[in-house]
């Protein structure tokens, strides 16, 4: 036997990032004893997004081999040809010390 705090903790990791499935397992769980599931990342406001890419066009205007490069990064993530993690440092490695880029970044990431 396994008690209850140990069966929901197993659950909620069983069930991460799957909000919808966990939700719907509350169904079967006593009120008291019902899961919170973690809020959802709201989405990135097309207006920040817009901004964003603007910023990294300007601040790479002279050296277009660096933006060529963020436009193929930006491209491997949307195909899901990288993981968010190797994205991520990618993104580290073609901005190194802008780091109000690579902050702006990892806002678009989950």
């Amino acid at each position: 036997r396994i008690s209850v705090a140990r069966m929901l903790t197993r659950v909620k990791k069983l069930f991460e990032g799957h909000r919808e499935l966990l939700l719907k397992f509350n169904t079967y769980l006593p009120e008291e004893f019902e899961i919170t599931p973690p809020s959802e990342k709201p989405l990135v406001d097309i207006e920040y997004a817009r901004k964003y890419l603007d910023k990294v066009k300007t601040r790479f205007q002279d050296d277009p081999d660096v933006y060529q490069s963020f436009v193929a990064i930006l491209i491997m993530y949307r195909h899901k040809e990288k993981s968010s993690e190797e994205i991520a440092q990618m993104i580290f490695s073609l901005f190194e010390d802008q780091y109000d880029l690579v902050d702006g970044f990892m806002e678009f990431l989950p």
